[in-house]
């Protein structure tokens, strides 16, 4: 992340409203399924190196109850045969249920008096307070989301070039990108309101084996940006975008840090699709489409993508978004969007 800032957003109190609602749930459920448990409770004992269930009934008074003809609980229980399986383990249930709900009941207890002396001060809210004359004056703890937005999306970056015979595709906000499906991705981001650079380059660290065919250079995944896949067929005799371990020039886009392909780790500049900005957790997700799963040499080329990005800390569903379609089957607006809403990337 390129800028700094001293206070993270308070997520603690969000955190316990979705704890109490948990513990609520929680607390119901196990009361409604105690009420149908049976009487009594299980004791196991072992024989011989085997257990043994017992039906051990619910103290009463001395004497015992009418219904059982006075007669008082034996106090080791009535033996459970095996074919009665089913009522060990009900009885059972009821006895880890129990402790469920009590652990439940004091925990609600527990983080319900801490909320009730919890009283979160909107620090970051102390800068929005002021007026611009003074905002002008200091240097705040935390940005306000939109100066946040606007210093990260002014960030100066050089991206990858474009071949001669590369397609002008362009989306909504004039930005030429390379493929129709990456026009879908970039223009559902922008009606989102998800701020985002496309192919802004990562220093990544890649191993030696992935190189391609020339030593020194770049692993083939690591060329970024994303071919025309099913818009366009690759002109006779060249690879196709990011297969290619070569820039349009010749020269290695991201060429390693003075290794060989020894299979020692070493470094690559990588050009992902679209870098996400989460603006109010003040983090960034890469989200890398791939538009040619059709192509067996594409895929092996995907699966080395994969692991070079979940080696270097970005893992799918906290993030990492990836895409992907074929021939037959396109991408669609509609599924970019769910991805994006449900990594929180909305607001």
């Amino acid at each position: 992340m390129d800028i700094k800032e001293q206070y993270t957003l308070d997520l603690l109190e969000p955190m316990l409203q979705a704890k109490v609602q948990e513990l609520q749930y929680l607390i119901s459920s196990k009361k409604k399924s105690l009420k149908h448990a049976p009487d009594g409770r299980l004791r196991i004992s072992m024989h011989r190196g085997k257990p043994q269930w017992f039906h051990v009934a619910d103290a009463r008074l001395p004497g015992g109850s009418a219904e059982d003809g006075g007669a008082v609980p034996r106090p080791g229980g009535v033996f459970i045969p095996a074919s009665e399986g089913n009522f060990a383990r009900s009885l059972a249930q009821k006895m880890y249920d129990q402790g469920v709900l009590a652990a439940a009941e004091k925990s609600l207890s527990a983080v319900e008096r801490f909320m009730d002396d919890y009283l979160p001060v909107d620090i970051a809210g102390i800068y929005a307070n002021l007026h611009e004359s003074r905002q002008s004056l200091v240097v705040p703890v935390r940005l306000l989301d939109e100066e946040f937005v606007r210093r990260w999306k002014a960030v100066a970056y050089e991206g990858r070039g474009f071949d001669a015979d590369t397609p002008e595709l362009f989306t909504a906000g004039g930005e030429r990108v390379r493929s129709k499906s990456e026009v879908i991705i970039a223009d559902t981001l922008a009606r989102l309101g998800i701020p985002y650079r496309y192919e802004y380059p990562h220093k990544m660290r890649v191993s030696g084996g992935a190189l391609s065919d020339g030593a020194g250079e770049q692993p083939s995944c690591c060329e970024g940006g994303q071919p025309a896949g099913r818009d366009r067929e690759p002109p006779s005799g060249k690879s196709s975008g990011r297969m290619s371990g070569r820039s349009p020039s010749g020269s290695s886009h991201g060429r390693a840090s003075g290794a060989s392909a020894s299979g020692r780790k070493q470094t690559a500049i990588v050009y992902p699709d679209f870098t996400c900005l989460d603006v109010r957790h003040r983090r960034e997700i890469i989200w890398e489409h791939f538009g040619l799963v059709d192509s067996p040499e594409y895929a092996q080329n995907m699966v080395a993508k994969f692991e070079m990005y979940v080696n270097n800390g970005f893992v799918p569903g906290k993030n990492l978004v990836m895409t992907y379609e074929s021939v037959e089957t396109p991408l669609s607006s509609r599924l970019v969007s769910i991805l994006a809403r449900n990594l929180g990337l909305c607001g």
